[in-house]
Order: structure tokens, then sequence, then C-alpha cells
């Protein structure tokens, strides 16, 4: 049977809605139900995407034969349990772990969010678990590959190493507690105890700086609920803590902010090797062969702004899908600096809703009144 036209779907995941599995999906469902007395003209492929953030384990596991592995560890603010897991796969001996889980925004209420008392614990209590069944022989592994991105905290990863024996320090010698509200009283550290058996690699969801205008705290901080002022002091924290790293000889000139952080953290400590989002995108999921053949490109995310000009999952497929002259579909539930141009319509879910809240409570009604819009405004589709 001869298809006319094929549909790329590929979303990133909307944030506290549905990761990106989820979202391709459901975007296939509505599409095949509207189009159904015209199903031979189009042909759909499924490309969910992952750039270290949300929906890195689903991906992983569509992708490679794992088993998951569950485990209960703290939330973020360290007041209740969560159930997390990990993905074994036996055959590369290798874990992976995704932070959007295990630290993710979404493990403490909106309203409970403080940015000073957010911790990683729960990533280095995770990560020690693992371990600790290697230990044993429960599993076999020599590589642990963290997905980061979606994170709910800006600690530079200081609770994660802190499982390991990683202490602030103030100046009188007592230990602090190993929190973003303590960085201002830091003066010294004892320096963590790391595995040197085990290879860490990161996947990162941005290349943005650990620090300044451009870095962790600046620009994803207020996202993570910090204040303007927290923000700034966050920033100058993380400065101080890399004077304080140099004087014990550690330091790395290409340390990245993903993660509020942890992503540094994992490099300066773990010695853990980056992957860049583009190329974990290009590489392994071929966004690059499936783009050049499709006709139509549907891509999204909870909210597209300026951030994606740091090469975030949605950045790589506008950039990719305009170099191979393909008609893009931008569904997001909100825009800033982005809007429709020749090549691609921009769809945002918020104007059917009354608020933001309302937006992301019935982000499957928005995707289909999305599609609505699609379908009308896309000459593809007319005469459908």
């Amino acid at each position: 049977m001869q298809y006319s036209k094929k549909i790329l779907i590929a979303p990133n995941s909307f944030k506290e809605c549905a990761d990106s599995s989820e979202v391709s999906l459901l975007i296939s469902k509505i599409l095949k139900e509207k189009l159904s007395s015209n199903k031979d003209k189009f042909r759909f492929q499924l490309l969910p995407l992952s750039d270290g953030g949300d929906g890195f384990l689903n991906i992983i596991a569509l992708s490679k034969e794992v088993k998951l592995l569950n485990f209960t560890i703290p939330n973020t603010l360290l007041n209740s349990q969560i159930n997390v897991e990990a993905a074994y796969c036996e055959s590369e001996k290798t874990v992976y772990i995704e932070s959007a889980k295990t630290i993710g925004i979404s493990s403490v209420a909106k309203d409970q969010r403080e940015i000073l008392k957010m911790s990683s614990y729960p990533m280095g209590l995770l990560i020690h678990n693992l371990i600790n069944q290697k230990r044993f022989g429960e599993i076999d592994f020599n590589k642990i590959v963290i997905g980061i991105g979606g994170t709910g905290v800006n600690d530079f990863g200081i609770g994660m190493l802190s499982v390991f024996g990683f202490q602030l320090l103030d100046r009188l010698n007592f230990q602090l507690n190993a929190l973003p509200e303590n960085f201002e009283l830091t003066e010294r550290i004892v320096l963590p105890e790391i595995p040197d058996d085990i290879k860490f690699e990161i996947v990162v969801d941005s290349i943005n700086p650990l620090t300044g205008e451009k870095g962790a705290s600046l620009v994803y901080g207020p996202q993570k609920g910090a204040t303007p002022d927290e923000a700034r002091a966050l920033d100058e924290s993380f400065i101080k803590l890399l004077k304080i790293y140099e004087t014990h000889g550690i330091r790395r000139d290409d340390l990245v902010g993903a993660g509020g952080g942890i992503a540094a953290a994992f490099q300066l400590f773990f010695k853990a090797t980056k992957i860049d989002a583009k190329s974990f995108i290009n590489d392994y999921l071929y966004l690059g062969k499936a783009i050049s053949e499709s006709d139509l490109v549907i891509t999204g995310e909870g909210k597209v702004d300026n951030q994606n000009e740091f090469e975030k999952a949605i950045g790589i497929v506008i950039d990719s899908a305009i170099k191979h002259d393909k008609e893009i579909i931008l569904i997001c539930g909100i825009a800033e600096n982005i809007e429709s141009s020749d090549k691609i319509t921009v769809i945002e879910m918020n104007k059917f809703f009354d608020s933001i809240e309302d937006s992301i409570a019935n982000w499957e009604i928005g995707i289909e009144k999305s599609i609505d819009k699609m379908l009308s405004s896309i000459e593809m589709f007319r005469g459908k």
C-alpha cells in the first residue's frame, strides 16, 4: 500500500503533565481517529524525545532490553518517601537513572517548594544502593548513565555528594547540613569517597554554564521557586564553592549547569563523561534520519522559550527540520520569544484555557484542541 504523507511525531515531555512517550501516543491516537476516513493517506512515526530530562528512562526501556529495579528513597525535601526506578541492561553491564524521577520538580508540591532546603541527597542514595547491589552480587555493572534534567533542586549536587562522605564546614570547622541555605556559611569541605571501579556518563538537557547570567541558578532557579535574590545568592555560592574546590586541586573548565548543578558535581567528583542532548538525540535516536524521511514534523514541550537556543530537545528538532526543509508543528503549553513563521506553526495550549493551571490539569484536552487547530490550518490536511 502506498502512503502519500509521513508524519513524524517527536515531542519532548510536558513537565507536570506527561512524559514524551505519553504525549506522542496521545497525539498519534487523536490523529488516527480524526483522519480515519482517509487513513491510507497518512502514516505515522513516533519518536518520543528525551534530552536527559523527563522521559529518559522510558526511552531507554523502549530501545533496550532492560530490567527495571525499584527503590524507595526520600523526596527532595527529605520529608516523605517516593518510589523510583532504575533500568539495568545486563548485556551492556550498565544501569540507567533519570534525575527527573529521582529528584524531579514534581516530587514536591508546588506550594511546598523551598529551593534553599531542597536536596539532591536522593540521587546519591539511589547510586549508593545500586553500588551495594553490585557489591553483594545482585547485579553486575561497570557503568551508570544518568539522564540529567527536569530536576527540582539547585544544590550543585552537594546533597548527592554527602552520601559519599562530602561535608560542608563553617569557619569553626563545625559540620553544616548539606543544603543550599548553608552554602554562604561554608569555609571548608571534606571530600567524598567515590568508587573508582564504575564509569559514569551524564546525558544533559542543557549546555548552559554552571554560573553567571546564563548559569544554572539565574536561568533555571526561578522555575524551581527561587526568588531573584535567592537565585543571585545561589550563583554567588556556586562560585565560592568552586574556589574552595580549587584549593583541593579540583577544577574543570567545561562544567555545565544542567540539573541545578548536579551535572557539574558528576564532572568534578565522579569524573563523568558528558553526552550532550544533541549527540544523544541525533546519534542514539536517529532524529536526522527520521526527519529526512518525513513530510511533516510535530513536536512540542510544556514551555518553549529562548532556553531552546542552548541545544535542548525542541531546539534540536526545529533546527534539523529546518535544515531538511520540513514543515513544523510546535505544540506547547506556553511559548515565549517564538512565533509562527513560514515553516513553523506554533500552537499554545494555554490559549484554550482560562489559566496555566487549567491548561496543565487538562493537558489531554489541550492536545486535542491543538490538533484540531492544526488540521484546520495546515494545507496537507485540507479536504481530508
